[in-house]
């Protein structure tokens, strides 16, 4: 019984030392937390700014009526794309929640 206690204890310091610990006294300072944030990953970081650098070169070329600029000729492209981002942002958020939960059924 004592080495099976010993193996139960050793299992929770491990536990702990793995466990996301946030300091949730105030909503500002949890918002901006970084660590375990998909946020502030910095392939995220650096894959936002590549895309919003590209948007911004694309715009640039349709307000200067550049010659290599892409003509899109119909809005269904990019409907198509908000539709499966929209799709995934909703089914990321769904797991997310579902996890949630059980965790709080879980503990009471």
């Amino acid at each position: 019984a004592e080495r099976k206690s010993g193996g139960l204890q050793q299992l929770q310091r491990n536990a702990a030392k793995e466990m996301l610990l946030y300091y949730n006294k105030s909503f500002f300072w949890l918002l901006l937390e970084r660590r375990g944030s998909v946020f502030y990953r910095l392939d995220s970081v650096f894959g936002g700014l590549f895309i919003a650098a590209l948007g911004g070169i694309v715009q640039w070329m349709f307000d200067n009526d550049w010659a290599y600029a892409p003509r899109i000729h119909h809005h269904y492209a990019f409907q198509a794309l908000g539709a499966g981002v929209t799709f995934a942002i909703v089914f990321r958020t769904q797991l997310a929640w579902n996890r949630y939960w059980e965790a709080v059924t879980q503990l009471h």
